[in-house]
């Protein structure tokens, strides 16, 4: 049997030095772990919390969203009203389809409202769901977010957090669900019938896997570098909240583009991915991590 030194040892390896400092820092002197309980037991009793000391604190730290349902804060909601409207007299959309988690389907229906559009919820447009990380730091967990992504992608982020609304997945899984099971085939079908204009509401993480992806060329193998979608260890994270982004065909080729929303141009045919608004999970009125 393996003894506690074994396991650490082995998160160390697993996870880099940046991200066994963070989880010795959260267990403290006197909780270290001895004994072999391995990585997905060792991150439950590190990072899992009570859910009411993790909203009660919510509001002073950016948090991992993932599969949480964390409700946009008056004013996100304020905010997705005037891109609704924003969105409408623009030409707005012919269809609003939307992640099920409320902070998105809340903004779909706001945008539905204005443009007098139906609303489609569908499963695949969750976020990654990232289980015991969810509801934690950003700053306590990032490298071994990143470290998932990048060098682990068929791993599952164990378990699940007391906000969590799914248990975690591994990034593999997300790019599948999401691109191969949703984006793509919507993408194919726009190509067949390209004078529509679909509005898809989700989260920042989608919205940079769909544009890592297109921008290496949409590959059917899904194929793109993780690192793209690890905003988490960048200074810059240019994640604001209601951002609208058009996806659509040039030629044989697809493009990806950061909309310019005060431009008074009608939108043009393509699918419009548009991030939820704010919610609590947010550092400084700036986005957590979704």
């Amino acid at each position: 049997m393996q003894n506690g030194g074994s396991t650490l040892e082995q998160f160390r390896t697993k996870f880099g030095q940046a991200a066994y400092n963070e989880l010795m820092k959260s267990v403290g002197p006197k909780e270290k772990p001895y004994t072999n309980t391995g990585l997905s037991q060792l991150a439950k009793r590190v990072m899992a919390r009570p859910s009411n000391d993790i909203v009660r604190n919510s509001k002073q730290v950016a948090r991992i969203r993932g599969s949480s349902d964390v409700p946009m804060t008056d004013s996100g909601a304020a905010e997705v009203q005037d891109r609704a409207r924003q969105i409408a007299a623009k030409g707005g959309f012919d269809l609003v389809m939307s992640s099920p988690l409320q902070r998105a389907r809340n903004t779909a229906v706001a945008i539905a409202k204005h443009n007098n559009a139906p609303v489609q919820i569908d499963n695949h447009l969750m976020p990654w769901k990232l289980g015991v990380f969810e509801g934690q730091p950003v700053e306590n967990v990032k490298h071994m977010i990143a470290k998932l992504a990048n060098d682990h992608p068929d791993e599952a982020a164990p378990g699940m957090s007391p906000t969590s609304t799914d248990r975690g997945e591994s990034f593999n899984a997300f790019k599948q669900r999401f691109i191969g099971q949703f984006l793509a085939p919507l993408m194919h079908a726009h190509a067949q019938e390209p004078s529509g204009k679909i509005g898809v509401v989700s989260h920042l993480r989608d919205i940079l896997a769909a544009k890592a992806w297109i921008e290496n060329g949409a590959r059917q193998d899904l194929q793109f570098d993780h690192h793209d979608i690890n905003y988490e260890t960048k200074s810059d994270k240019n994640d604001n909240p209601s951002s609208v982004h058009k996806i659509y065909p040039d030629g044989d080729k697809w493009k990806f583009e950061d909309m310019k929303m005060d431009d008074p141009e009608p939108l043009g045919p393509g699918i419009y991915m548009v991030r939820h608004g704010k919610t609590d999970w947010n550092a400084e009125s700036k986005s957590g991590v979704s």
